[in-house]
């Protein structure tokens, strides 16, 4: 979707994986996270699937699609074509082993580096924290470290010296992964006896700073982590355990909260505070000013799913003062809402993008609200209706 001189323009195109040429010559979705069958650790996982369907980045003047697999794809910005894999240069070992990596790689604000993870599977297996340094297509490592038996992990949060993980206690023994049938999330394992482990590991000499833990509990999402003096503050959605990707697409959603992490560096010792603004529950897919990642903030959007039989909305969250306001609709439908900033200096000042679907006309819109107070501002009907999504991304023109 791009706005141009005062108009709006809208192109689809699906990206041409392994999977959607599968499904168009059979005429059905037979591969959706399992494309073929291996025997042996010497394959990357994303031989089992090039559905790069969860997140978008824009990454050396390139905008790729994003799955939790090393296989990415670099897509046309104009015209949407598919261009092919967008290849990263390493400088670790394991190009050929099964990878996860996360989903959302984050940025940094000031340096425009990435940062992500990888975990590597195999007879060894491995967290392996890297970097992509702004203007570049090469992956550094920072820190690796040996893990027996690995936690799925999402998202990870960044702030100006450290990165934060939250590895939750749904694992997974890597032999069972030698020979995948099916999605290979279906042989993680929820452990609620083992609490959730919490690393700080410095982004520059790679020193794990902190290792501790927290109460079991599931996370997709982190909103964001900050630093003062010796205690960094994370804030996250979390769940109780992980039905949440089970019930991923029903109207029977277990409800996310606002949760939030102090780890105390000088003491070794964190403090969860769970529900951290009362009376907010079922919500995810979280967003804020990206000016303002690794640092103190005060706002945040996300969608409500509470009431998702009916409607879902979306909400604005100051996380100073405990306060929310919502936009909402009888049978309308919202995604993630994207915040565009207008302002350096006032942080909610700006608009917020978001697809909405109208179930009683089964059509979709584009509608923009004002950031500050969510009235809208504006809204442009869609050619076809939309199906709910995950992640999307605003790029100004000025990137290309």
């Amino acid at each position: 979707m791009t706005f141009q001189r005062g108009k709006f323009f809208v192109t689809a195109k699906f990206i041409q994986s392994d999977v959607y040429k599968d499904a168009r010559v059979k005429g059905k979705l037979t591969q959706a996270f399992v494309e073929k069958e291996v025997s042996n650790w010497d394959h990357n996982i994303s031989y089992y699937t090039t559905n790069t369907n969860i997140h978008t980045a824009y990454i050396n003047k390139k905008l790729v699609a994003l799955g939790e697999t090393a296989y990415s794809v670099e897509i046309d910005p104009f015209t949407l074509n598919t261009i092919g894999p967008f290849i990263l240069r390493d400088d670790s070992p394991y190009q050929s082993q099964q990878v996860h990596e996360l989903a959302h790689m984050k940025k940094d604000p000031i340096t425009e580096d990435y940062y992500n993870l990888r975990t590597i599977f195999g007879f060894f297996s491995y967290y392996q924290l890297y970097k992509i340094e702004k203007g570049t297509q090469e992956r550094k490592e920072i820190f690796k470290e040996c893990i027996n038996y690995p936690s799925y992990m999402h998202d990870l949060s960044i702030t100006k010296k450290y990165i934060i993980l939250i590895a939750p206690p749904l694992k997974v023994n890597p032999w069972d992964l030698k020979n995948l049938t099916q999605g290979y999330i279906n042989y993680f394992r929820w452990h609620p006896e083992i609490p959730t482990k919490i690393y700080v590991i410095n982004k520059v000499s790679g020193e794990k700073v902190f290792v501790g833990n927290c109460s079991p509990l599931f996370t997709f999402h982190h909103i964001n982590a900050y630093e003062n003096q010796d205690t960094v503050t994370v804030d996250f959605i979390a769940y109780p355990d992980h039905s949440i990707i089970k019930s991923a697409g029903s109207t029977n959603l277990p409800l996310g909260t606002l949760n939030r992490l102090i780890i105390d560096l000088k003491d070794q010792q964190t403090t969860l505070i769970k529900n951290y603004i009362s009376g907010i529950q079922g919500i995810d897919l979280p967003r804020i000013n990206e000016d303002k990642i690794g640092k103190p903030y005060k706002f945040f959007y996300a969608v409500n799913f509470k009431d998702s039989e009916r409607n879902t909305e979306i909400i604005k969250a100051d996380i100073v003062n405990k306060k929310v306001i919502t936009w909402s609709k009888k049978d309308h439908f919202v995604n993630e809402a994207i915040f565009i900033s207008r302002s350096p200096i006032e942080e909610d000042q700006g608009i917020l993008l978001s697809i909405v679907y109208d179930q009683k006309l089964n059509q979709s819109f584009l509608l923009i609200l004002d950031a500050q107070s969510l009235e809208e501002i504006a809204r442009a009907d869609l050619p076809y209706p939309i199906p709910f999504g995950l992640h999307g991304n605003f790029i100004p023109n000025s990137a290309f």
